[in-house]
């Protein structure tokens, strides 16, 4: 039987003064874990307005797989879609399969790490354009009590043609 996690959260943050800002995020991420495999799924939207001029307006949405190769080793598929009113980006599709090592795999720790091809598929600023990248990401994980967790990501994803142009993540 799937054991499934799943946290959510929600925040605002209201400012007046010489200035006068709102912003608002929430997010809701899932995992099921079975023997051989597991799956993710998140979602995520910010909106934010600082003298009614709007400066946050994004969201996001992503599912993996994880197939158990041995205790350490997996290989995993990803998918994520976003959309940036802000950045002008009116979507963005990214693809990538590829190979995950648990580092550190205990109750309370977790690090993995992952590497693989890619391909993104974006809309920004009016201009459509795909292209072959790679992967390099990475998920830390700490277990604070029963119901609560930090964690933290980060993931470079430059363009294959030229590595000058890549994409870079941080949550």
């Amino acid at each position: 039987k799937p054991k499934w996690n799943t946290s959510a959260a929600a925040g605002l943050t209201l400012t007046r003064g010489n200035s006068e800002t709102a912003l608002f995020n929430a997010n809701i991420n899932s995992k099921g874990d079975w023997s051989n495999y597991a799956i993710a799924l998140g979602a995520s939207a910010t909106y934010g307005e600082t003298s009614g001029v709007r400066n946050n307006d994004n969201y996001k949405l992503y599912g993996q797989y994880d197939r158990k190769v041995s205790e350490q080793f997996y290989v995993f598929g990803r998918a994520e879609y976003m959309h940036d009113a802000v950045a002008d980006l009116e979507y963005r599709f990214k693809l990538n399969p590829g190979f995950g090592w648990h580092v550190i795999k205990k109750d309370r720790l977790t690090l993995d790490l992952g590497l693989g091809p890619g391909y993104v598929f974006e809309d920004k600023g009016g201009v459509t354009d795909s292209y072959a990248t790679l992967r390099v990401g990475e998920k830390a994980t700490y277990k604070l009590s029963d119901t609560a967790r930090l964690w933290q990501s980060a993931e470079w994803i430059p363009a294959i043609e030229r590595f000058k142009n890549y994409l870079l993540a941080f949550e």
